[in-house]
């Protein structure tokens, strides 16, 4: 999840209870080597259109940050979902 989007965070607490993982970028090392049938990922509109323009030209920081997207991206089975919020 996009940490820019604080509005989606007790929506995805919810999914807690419900047997989901929720993990935020910075924590995303967590679910490397897992495998789960369908992931969602909520970014904001923001990162969304720099995810698209590619990575060429992009500096270090930006670009590791993104590279980050690789891990969960990786981790679906059936189904990769990305929710896009405007705003934030």
């Amino acid at each position: 999840m996009d940490e820019r989007l604080p509005e989606l965070a007790a929506q995805l607490n919810a999914l807690d209870t419900r047997g989901a993982s929720v993990v935020r970028l910075h924590d995303v090392e967590r679910v490397k080597g897992l495998e789960f049938q369908h992931v969602f990922v909520a970014i904001s509109a923001q990162e969304y259109q720099r995810l698209a323009a590619g990575v060429k030209g992009m500096g270090g920081h930006d670009y590791n940050q993104l590279k980050l997207l690789r891990i969960p991206v990786s981790r679906a089975k059936d189904s990769l979902v990305f929710f896009v919020a405007n705003g934030g």
